[in-house]
């Protein structure tokens, strides 16, 4: 009987034909592209860069997990970016993101046969989302006010955010097989992330860590994540060494510093970080918590001079004004379509019908939850706060599952802290789900941090739900 070779089973590095084919054939591309790249052949540069995306996506098909540090890196310190035409481009962060959720697909369909998900709670909001962005997509080509609404690869580039960010999460706890993988991504972040804080402490570094760094540092989910996970590890993992506790106890010191001391006008950094770690002491030690809060408070009140510069300092006062303002105008262009909203990027370009503060512009609504509602609708805020519930219950039940030490007890806290840190954020601005038209696709970089450390939080439910007697 005449057996017949399908070339895309090949490309699977567990079929029997694949390191007597595929392997050779990168090799000698390798072989003839190499002194081709020494005389700067653009040709070659293209072949080459196909051979890359080729084995990288070899690894991450042999070696699923192996995608998420590299998704780290991708984000904090990888300046690749594709540019669409527009005002707005591709960046690496998304560009590994879209690989791995290809490859997870591609994997179903090849090996797998089927297109199966893990039976946990927060796919069926997760999709919901998805399905309701979507459709507010639909609705954004409507002629919902005179003049034109925003471009369509606007719309598409807004649309692309509430998908990819969702799916990515998803895909993290799909194909993130070993906790080894979540460690490395978590010490990656932590050492990028501390050696970034340390070198912005001096002034004479900064130049050379800014360039090297990539926006996502200046983001506030990346200060928040960069705090939380930091201090837990410091805290909670008793089976590190002392001498790295220490350590990660005296980075944690200067990240707080340079939030609270050289940001200190930039709420959106140091509040929701702050948020995050009293969470984290208050399930684990309530009573030092609310002390510390009492005393906090009592000082605050005390230095009431302190206070209001620490909260209204730099623009905050001029800018809460503004912000109310626009939330009032915004919340008479969601009277429009509000179970759906006026699709992704669109309000922007509905704004300049009200006036704000005396003026006709566009503007945004440095809000996640209205910015939420505003293109994807009530429905798509409902889903997203069902997303978050879900997310959270996952790592409650965590808590009950896991020893009380260790890298997955330290980080099962440092995840519910981020959770409620996310939610903080979210008031203060674009972090969780970035606007096109404010922190904009680049917001992806430190976004996309969030929601992997979130899905790797409900995979570690899963994992003990599973494999209750499986330790690190």
């Amino acid at each position: 009987m005449k057996t017949t070779i399908n070339p895309v089973q090949i490309l699977n590095p567990e079929h029997p034909l694949f390191k007597w084919i595929m392997i050779p054939i990168i090799l000698i591309l390798i072989a003839i592209l190499s002194p081709m790249l020494a005389m700067g052949n653009l040709l070659a540069y293209l072949l080459f860069g196909s051979i890359a995306v080729i084995v990288g996506a070899v690894v991450l098909l042999k070696w699923p997990g192996a995608g998420f540090p590299i998704l780290v890196a991708a984000s904090l310190i990888v300046p690749i970016r594709i540019n669409t035409g527009t005002q707005t481009s591709i960046n690496s962060a998304m560009i590994v993101s879209i690989g791995m959720i290809g490859l997870w697909l591609f994997d179903m369909i090849t090996r797998q046969k089927q297109i199966r998900l893990l039976p946990v709670s927060v796919i069926t909001p997760s999709i919901i989302f998805i399905v309701i962005a979507i459709i507010a997509f639909l609705f954004g080509q409507l002629p919902w006010y005179p003049g034109r609404s925003a471009s369509l690869f606007s719309q598409l580039g807004g649309l692309s955010l509430f998908i990819l960010l969702t799916l990515t999460m998803i895909v993290t706890i799909h194909r993130l097989t070993d906790l080894k993988w979540l460690q490395s991504a978590v010490w990656v972040f932590i050492i990028l992330g501390g050696i970034y804080n340390l070198a912005f402490l001096i002034p004479p570094l900064r130049p050379y860590v800014n360039r090297f760094f990539q926006r996502a540092v200046l983001d506030s989910l990346f200060w928040l994540w960069l705090l939380i996970l930091t201090f837990g590890q410091a805290y909670l993992n008793r089976n590190l060494a002392t001498k790295w506790r220490v350590m990660l106890g005296i980075s944690t010191l200067a990240i707080l510093y340079n939030l609270l001391i050289m940001k200190q006008s930039w709420t959106s950094g140091w509040f929701p970080a702050l948020a995050s770690i009293f969470f984290v002491v208050f399930i684990t030690k309530p009573k030092l918590a609310v002390s510390v809060a009492g005393i906090t408070g009592v000082f605050l009140l005390i230095s009431s001079q302190f206070a209001n510069e620490l909260i209204m300092g730099g623009d905050n006062e001029y800018s809460l004004l503004t912000r109310l303002e626009a939330w009032k105008i915004l919340g008479e262009i969601i009277k429009v379509n509000p179970l759906f909203g006026l699709g992704p990027s669109n309000y922007y370009f509905f704004t300049p019908f009200y006036r704000i503060m005396g003026y006709s512009v566009s503007f945004n609504s440095h809000n996640n939850y209205i910015d939420i509602v505003a293109q994807v609708g009530l429905l798509g805020l409902i889903a997203y706060l069902w997303m978050i519930f879900e997310i959270f219950k996952s790592g409650w039940k965590a808590i009950k599952q896991t020893d009380n030490r260790g890298f997955e007890h330290a980080y099962i806290y440092s995840a519910l802290g981020g959770v409620v840190g996310i939610l903080v954020a979210g008031m203060f601005g674009d972090w969780v789900i970035p606007f096109v038209y404010n922190v904009g696709m680049e917001g992806f970089r430190a976004s996309v941090l969030g929601w992997f450390f979130m899905g790797a939080l409900v995979f570690i439910e899963l994992r003990k739900r599973y494999n209750p007697q499986e330790n690190e």
